[in-house]
């Protein structure tokens, strides 16, 4: 009777630890299961390049996350070498550290490191080639989208503006950046939206050397255009605020979205009811026929140009002389028109 009460403890003793064993192993095969399952995830993003997004993820946990540069230039280049070195020295000037450019040039045409090689090699400028490659050949946001979500922990601030965009401000005591922007009524802004003030040709026909703030000094106050706006974009934010066929003035991301005011505007949008006191964009959007030609000529993003059409965008801006005409027909080789 003795014997058999030690085999069935010696039993309920191997069976407890037959058991133990088999937890053991099971919680071994999960961990094994859960590093498996982790570095595979970490192989698919590193082969789409997501790596940047995990980071920023980290770094989002951090409230004190120390950003590398207070504000940043983001913008994308075609045939802009006769303006890049103004645009970079005026950004500079307002305290902007870092500058993000797409070279977005056709091929067997000019580069931006041409012109700004002394900058890149500073580590002020970094240049995204994109000379040919098919990705960011319709799309401006695409580039926008690349670029923040490349740098966006690296900057506290970003601005996407193109290269005939020009920031000023209208307060006298204002003359940074980090001045405007540190303005607590922008604490629970994302995305700042400032207007366009349109300028004319100042009755020039012709390119000269001159930089262009000093070309160029007529604003057109009561020009419809000057409803459209550009972004600075806070720093930091996790989901996409770009995407593809979104517009290129404002993210497509709206919580946050306010304008120079700081009023918090409850829908996204690409216009805003113009507004001069604290800050602006001189838009030198045509310049003179002159340059106006050669950048029709160019081609755009968005597909085939409709010369009539660009004329007369020239003209809605422009004083209208049978001169300005003639000039434009000759750089784009055509008879056919109505004026």
């Amino acid at each position: 009777m003795e014997v058999s009460k030690e085999i069935v403890i010696k039993k309920q003793r191997i069976g407890k630890s037959e058991n133990l064993n088999v937890i053991i192993h099971n919680k071994k095969s999960i961990i094994r299961k859960i590093i498996f399952f982790f570095i595979l995830l970490m192989l698919i993003l590193l082969k789409k390049q997501k790596l940047e997004l995990i980071k920023n993820k980290i770094l989002s946990i951090f409230p004190e996350h120390k950003y590398k540069y207070f504000s940043c230039f983001c913008g994308i280049a075609r045939n802009e070498n006769l303006y890049a070195r103004e645009l970079i020295e005026h950004y500079i000037s307002l305290g902007v550290e870092k500058f993000y450019l797409g070279d977005h040039n056709l091929e067997d045409t000019e580069k931006l490191y041409d012109v700004l090689n002394d900058f890149v090699d500073e580590g002020i400028v970094e240049i995204i080639d994109l000379i040919g490659k098919s990705n960011y050949n319709n799309r401006q946001t695409d580039f926008y989208a690349y670029v923040y979500g490349k740098h966006n922990f690296e900057c506290k601030w970003m601005l996407f503006l193109d290269f005939d965009e020009f920031l000023f401000f209208s307060d006298k005591n204002t003359t940074k950046l980090k001045q405007f922007l540190s303005n607590e009524k922008f604490e629970k802004c994302d995305s700042i939206k400032i207007n366009w003030l349109i300028y004319d040709d100042n009755d020039l026909v012709y390119y000269d050397d001159r930089p262009v703030v000093e070309r160029f000094t007529r604003p057109l106050y009561n020009n419809p255009h000057n409803i459209f706006v550009k972004s600075i974009v806070r720093g930091g934010i996790i989901e996409p605020i770009w995407i593809i066929n979104g517009s290129p003035h404002t993210p497509n991301r709206y919580k946050g979205n306010c304008d120079s005011l700081g009023v918090r505007h409850k829908r996204n949008t690409y216009i805003s009811n113009y507004n001069y006191t604290i800050s602006y964009k001189r838009h030198y959007t045509t310049k003179t026929i002159e340059e106006f030609a050669y950048k029709t000529k160019r081609g755009y993003c968005y597909g085939k140009v409709n010369y009539t059409k660009r004329l007369n965008h020239f003209f809605y801006i422009n004083k209208y002389t049978k001169e300005k005409v003639a000039v434009y027909k000759r750089i784009l080789n055509i008879s056919d028109s109505k004026y």
